[in-house]
């Protein structure tokens, strides 16, 4: 499947994502189910478009960081704070919004 084909379907998965996030009601199940759809997004993406690869390599990174701070709130258990909660979930918020501009980036070719 090549990119132009899949690109309505990345939009999609991405506006789901997005609202589960802004639901504000999310445990870290679920923050971990939305980090592991952005990872199968990106390395879809990665098979589309090799010649981002350095771009799509920090993404990677920066999901194998919300992973681990998911885990870090997950090892706190039902102590952890909503503020840290708050906090997982805007740095998702902020590296979707970073993922949005790289598939715009590969939609017009730059």
């Amino acid at each position: 499947m090549n990119y132009q084909n899949n690109e309505a379907d990345v939009i999609q998965r991405l506006r789901v994502i997005e609202e589960k996030i802004q639901d504000q009601h999310n445990d870290t199940s679920e923050l971990r189910d939305v980090v592991d759809e952005l990872k199968k997004i990106v390395v879809s993406l990665d098979k589309a478009s090799a010649i981002q690869e350095e771009k799509q390599s920090h993404l990677t990174f920066r999901i194998e960081q919300l992973k681990t701070e998911i885990e870090l709130l997950e090892a706190k258990g039902v102590k952890s704070s909503d503020k840290q909660r708050a906090l997982v979930e805007n740095a998702i918020m902020a590296f979707l919004g970073g993922l949005i501009t790289y598939i715009f980036s590969l939609i017009s070719g730059k």
